[in-house]
């Protein structure tokens, strides 16, 4: 049975992504080791700042998609229900998580406005470490 049968309201299956740590999981995607990662945030309690974000997502910017595949990310996923998003990233295997996620754009005005921004229609989840933005999320079953 699918897990939409199985959860009556958005808030149990988003708590089924409340987990806040860093999935280490090691893959092959066409024969080269990757990694994977899961992280949750949530959007602010507003329909306007909701079809806001996914707009800009409908049609991220190009540089924002070129400095991502720049620092090693090779697939971006951002599923939403409710207010809470759920972001997978596909990785080469020598990303540094670190260094991508702690200074965003590594100082270039054009990805510093993008992630303002991104953070301006964000909260931070509550299961958030301090100084995450996005919560790592732990890998909990991997086929």
């Amino acid at each position: 049975m699918a897990a939409e049968q199985h959860l009556s309201q958005p808030e149990e299956l988003a708590g089924h992504f409340a987990v806040a740590f860093l999935m280490l999981s090691k893959a092959r995607r066409g024969g080269r080791p990757m990694k994977c990662y899961g992280l949750t945030i949530i959007l602010k309690d507003d329909s306007e700042v909701i079809a806001q974000y996914k707009a800009y997502h409908r049609d991220v910017w190009p540089e924002v998609l070129e400095h991502a595949r720049n620092l090693g990310i090779l697939k971006t996923r951002i599923f939403l229900i409710g207010r809470r998003l759920f972001m997978y990233i596909e990785t080469e295997d020598g990303f540094d998580f670190g260094r991508a996620f702690s200074a965003p754009g590594g100082g270039a005005a054009w990805l510093r406005e993008w992630d303002d921004l991104m953070r301006g229609f964000q909260e931070r989840a509550p299961e958030a470490e301090a100084g995450e933005w996005w919560a790592q999320m732990e890998l909990v079953h991997s086929v």
